[in-house]
């Protein structure tokens, strides 16, 4: 993920979504105010840029918190994949 300046990230604060429908809305406003930002007009690359945005937001929430949140619930309940299958 690319990281902002801690002095320049009050100007970007998002407002708090609070349902996934929000969160889905607060995403699509900002990736709606990026692309008419773009001049003359958005292209394939500005739409390229979205979609690689997304994909790195998506794999950083998995290895930030997904995988911390697993780990946890694993450790709790035990392991569910036989250990042959993870050479363990």
């Amino acid at each position: 993920m690319p990281y902002i300046a801690a002095e320049e990230r009050h100007a970007l604060t998002p407002p708090v979504a609070r349902t996934p429908g929000e969160l889905a809305y607060v995403i699509q406003q900002a990736i709606q105010g990026y692309l008419l930002t773009r001049e003359p007009r958005s292209r394939y690359a500005d739409f390229a840029t979205v979609l690689g945005v997304l994909t790195s937001m998506q794999l950083d929430v998995h290895s930030r918190l997904l995988e911390r949140y697993e780990m946890r619930r694993r450790v709790q309940h035990g392991d569910v994949w036989h250990p042959t299958l993870l050479d363990e």
